[in-house]
């Protein structure tokens, strides 16, 4: 019998990030449909409420800088990930580059 196999290898044959499945985040105890919002498929109104309760989890998540360091390093990922959207994230990167040249 083979059993469970580990966080480590599920996070790899996903391509997750290994501490969503070992350290147990806010966001894997609601519908991940709120992380990823598709603009097309709600109306703005209810695009921009998705985004603010993901964010809102985010922010009381105690992974949440992890999460967006690895946003960040493995870019660009759709969705909310670390409180930033795609486009925050974009945003900061660039902001980043700018005040190193």
């Amino acid at each position: 019998m083979r059993g469970r196999p580990k966080a480590s290898q599920l996070a790899d044959s996903l391509r997750l990030p290994t501490f969503i499945l070992k350290d147990d985040p806010l966001c894997s105890q609601v519908d991940p449909e709120l992380f990823f919002p598709e603009e097309k498929e709600y109306s703005k109104t209810a695009y921009y409420v998705n985004i603010k309760a993901a964010k809102e989890i985010c922010s009381k998540c105690p992974l949440v800088t992890e999460c967006l360091e690895y946003a960040l390093r493995n870019g660009p990922l759709e969705g909310v990930w670390g409180g930033l959207t795609e486009r925050e994230r974009y945003n900061l990167l660039r902001n980043e580059r700018r005040k190193s040249l």
